[in-house]
This record gives C-alpha cells, sequence and structure tokens, in this order.
C-alpha cells in the first residue's frame, strides 16, 4: 500500500475530463513521486509497485497493459482550465510516457502547462492519500472521491446534474459548447451506473463515504447535494497500512546496518518480531552499540544479539583494567540457554 500523497490545485479537481480507471491511476502513481517544490516534470515508478498498489501484484499481464496506456496517455483529449481573467487553458495531460522493460518502470513526462497545477501550491488545494484510491475499480469513483475530498471540511456539496456529468467524464462537450458524448442519458441509470456503486466503493474503500439528496424542480431532478462523512474504520486501515510500510522500510534499514555492524545475517521476520515487542528505538540502540560488546566472547552472534535486545542488557561504556565493562554484568550463555531464550524469533 502506497503511503504517497497526491497534491492537487483545485482548478484541476475541477476540470471537466474522461480518462479510464487505468489510465487516472497511473496518472496519480507519477503525480504521487512528485514533490512540492520539483523544477522538474519528468517521474518514474515501478512497475511492481504500481501493480502491489492496485491490487494486481503477480498479474501476468500489467507490463502489456503499460505498454498500452503509455500508448494511450500520448494520445488523450485536451482538457481546459477556465483562468481568473476570463481566459482558457487548454493542456495535454503528458508530453511523453514510456514503458522501460529493462528496469520495469514507467517513465512520465507530464506537460509543462499542467506542472503550475501539481507543484508550489500555497492555497487552494486538495490532499489525499494515493491509498484511497488505487484498489478503486470505477474512474467514476475515482472523480467523486477528489471532488468530494476537496469540501470534506464543509460536510457538504452540492452539484447542479449537469456539472456532475461532465466533471466525471459522462458528458463531454466541445469547444463550441456542443455535446460530442453522452452517456447514461437518464438520470436513473446515471444514479445506477455512476453515483450508487461510487457510493458502495468509496465507503468500503476509502476514507470518506457519501449520502446524498436528489434536488428537483418540478419532477426533474437538476443537482444532487452530496453529505461528505470521515469513514473512521476505513482512515484507520489506511493510516495503519501507511505507517506500517514505513516501518519496513525502517527495519530493511536495520537490516543492513545490522550486517554491516555484526557482518551475520538477520532475517527481516526476526527484526520485525523484535521491533513490534521492544520497539524500534530499542533494536536500533542495541545494533548501534555492538561495538561495545566485543569483549563477550560471543560465539552465536545472532542468539546472544536477541537475547540482549529481549532482556535488554546493560550496554557496556567503558572498559576496566581486566578489559571487561565496569558497569557490564558478564553473561555466559550456553547454546541451549540462548536457543531457549531466542526460539521464537528464529
Amino acid at each position: 500500500m502506497s503511503k504517497d500523497l497526491i497534491v492537487k490545485d483545485n482548478k484541476l479537481i475541477e476540470a471537466k475530463y474522461s480518462l479510464s480507471t487505468l489510465q487516472q491511476k497511473v496518472l496519480l502513481q507519477a503525480i504521487a513521486k512528485i514533490e512540492p517544490t520539483d523544477t522538474k516534470h519528468i517521474y518514474r515508478f515501478s512497475i511492481m509497485d504500481f501493480a502491489e498498489n492496485v491490487d494486481l501484484k503477480g498479474s501476468k499481464t500489467i507490463y502489456k497493459q503499460m505498454v498500452t496506456i503509455c500508448d494511450q496517455l500520448t494520445d488523450l483529449r485536451k482538457f481546459y482550465i477556465e483562468k481568473e481573467d476570463g481566459g482558457i487553458t487548454y493542456i495535454n495531460w503528458v508530453a511523453s510516457a514510456e514503458y522501460i522493460p529493462k528496469e520495469a518502470v514507467v517513465e512520465v513526462e507530464f506537460s509543462q502547462k499542467l506542472m503550475p497545477y501539481l507543484i508550489e501550491l500555497k492555497e487552494q488545494f486538495t490532499t489525499y492519500y494515493l491509498a484511497n484510491i488505487m484498489t478503486l475499480k470505477s474512474s467514476f469513483s475515482i472523480r467523486i472521491f477528489e471532488l468530494l475530498k476537496q469540501y470534506e471540511k464543509l460536510g457538504k456539496r452540492k452539484i447542479k446534474l449537469e456539472e456532475l456529468r461532465r466533471l466525471v467524464g459522462t458528458t463531454e462537450i466541445d469547444q463550441n459548447g456542443e455535446i460530442i458524448k453522452e452517456d447514461y442519458a437518464l438520470y436513473g441509470h446515471f444514479k445506477s451506473r455512476v453515483l450508487i456503486p461510487a457510493q458502495k466503493e468509496l465507503k468500503q474503500k476509502t476514507d470518506i463515504y457519501f449520502n446524498f439528496k436528489e434536488i428537483k424542480q418540478s419532477k426533474k431532478v437538476v443537482a444532487i447535494e452530496f453529505e461528505i462523512l470521515e469513514n473512521t474504520k476505513n482512515k484507520k486501515k489506511i493510516q495503519n497500512s501507511i505507517d506500517y510500510e514505513q516501518i519496513s522500510l525502517d527495519i530493511l534499514h536495520l537490516q543492513e546496518k545490522f550486517k554491516e555492524k555484526t557482518n551475520v545475517d538477520i532475517k527481516y521476520e526476526t527484526l520485525d518480531k523484535l521491533v513490534k515487542e521492544k520497539g524500534y528505538n530499542i533494536v536500533e540502540k542495541y545494533i548501534d552499540n555492538w561495538d561495545k560488546f566485543k569483549h563477550q566472547t560471543i560465539k552465536n552472534v545472532l542468539g546472544f544479539f536477541i537475547v540482549a535486545v529481549i532482556q535488554e542488557f546493560d550496554i557496556p561504556t567503558k572498559q576496566n583494567g581486566s578489559g571487561l565493562s565496569a558497569n557490564f554484568e558478564q553473561r555466559e550463555y550456553t547454546e541451549e540457554d540462548l536457543r531457549k531464550l531466542y526460539s521464537n524469533y528464529i
């Protein structure tokens, strides 16, 4: 599960466009790599990471799909953003997209016109965790999530029905205002194919969910009023996944450091269990101070380290005349003693 953040100018959230679910996810995966003060506009991501994020880990077709998607991204229809001075900026999503098979990565070069809506944002922007949307199955769910996330603090949002259709991409118009695409023209179809599935998906998978009310004129639905609610259970689940991902990276760091200090390998699972029981800082402390135990006759390095962490041995601070630490109580353990003490960790 990705811990990356998506940060978008609200004008980009409000833009009208139509993208497939996979196209949106590829763009968002690349957007998540952007740092707030970046001056570059080319970003890479691992296809393996992407496959894991979208719950397609182990898929044999994901690489072929990426070739197709990269081709599609360069041919996406332009969208426009209305400027405060009344002008209109027409924007391409990407300048180029490349699948690099030797490295199993995708490289996305965003258009120069798009970048101001993704970097150095100081006001009127929306932020959310990428983890919220990567397992959503519907492109409509992704768009509705963003539109509601933008108003999460207010707790409600009212959108005219025709505007909502254009925002989620079921209706497209050209620059002359002529309709060039209209899916689910009947409100009943729009409700059953777009609103209800999005409502179910967001409640099941994201950190917000919504109820909605139909606003009518005579008998015709003309607007939708959304009530935006915090999805406490999912919010905690997503945050825990993000926290655990960071812990996973930290444990890998400990694993490397242990090998450097002792010249002995330690399993990730062993460190993970020690960290869960004793805390990251305690485990790191004994790795950092390993050199201070060198006076010990340690035949079983791994066993001694585990026992030292479990029982929180005093760490030697200085040597006395006999070569032993003045503040350290000598401990002698047989192999059998050590095995009994650390058997649950190996």
